[in-house]
């Protein structure tokens, strides 16, 4: 599948000190400076970053890898996977989110920007993250599913996962989430869109990595 070169140029047009560095077959790299003016809560952060962005030809199935190249990112920082790719979110969290129109510079807005945002303002503030901090593995992920399904506890999330996973919705059951009420009248819209084929794969990947982590517990 030929790497759509329209979304790649909007990223170029929208951070000018990004370039093609290659344009191989299988993928397309872009790289060089990522200019970071962005606020929250009225608090600015006005920062640069080398960056290198590897785009696979089966995107996007497949993911955009980023990595941060200029050394300024503390190697302690606990956001960076061992190849030095950077951890943005979660997988589920990116392809949830983001699909089934996935853009490039939605994911740049999205996940990109408030990555090296969150990283300035850690630096900035004696590691205090301005958006809260996930977990790393299983209970990053539930994390995310907890925020998703709007709920209080990881054990609801794990139960919502199992639910769409094996397709056993029963609206006239009792909500996992504990309000009282029937799923149908609680959390039918968000079961209903992880149900969706195109979700599917994603979801079910979490799920797996989520039960195969709490096995080794055991």
């Amino acid at each position: 599948m030929p790497i759509d070169m329209i979304q790649i140029q909007e990223v170029i047009d929208n951070f000018p000190g990004l370039s093609i560095k290659k344009s191989l077959k299988k993928e397309k790299i872009i790289s060089g400076k990522f200019e970071l003016n962005d606020s929250y809560n009225g608090i600015r952060m006005v920062d640069d970053f080398e960056i290198e962005i590897t785009i696979h030809s089966n995107y996007p199935e497949i993911l955009p890898k980023i990595k941060e190249i200029g050394n300024k990112i503390d190697p302690k920082y606990g956001h960076i996977y061992l190849d030095r790719s950077l951890c943005l979110a979660t997988e589920g969290d990116m392809k949830i989110n983001l699909f089934p129109n996935f853009k490039l510079i939605d994911w740049m807005n999205n996940y990109v920007i408030p990555y090296f945002y969150s990283y300035s303002y850690y630096k900035k503030y004696n590691g205090v993250y301005p958006f809260g901090d996930r977990s790393h593995g299983a209970k990053g992920i539930l994390e995310y599913y907890v925020e998703f399904f709007k709920v209080n506890k990881l054990e609801e999330a794990r139960e919502y996962l199992k639910i769409v996973s094996k397709k056993e919705y029963k609206g006239h059951y009792l909500c996992p989430c504990g309000s009282g009420k029937k799923i149908r009248n609680c959390h039918k819209e968000k079961i209903y869109k992880l149900m969706n084929p195109e979700y599917c794969t994603f979801y079910k990947d979490d799920l797996n990595m989520i039960l195969e982590e709490e096995k080794n517990y055991d």
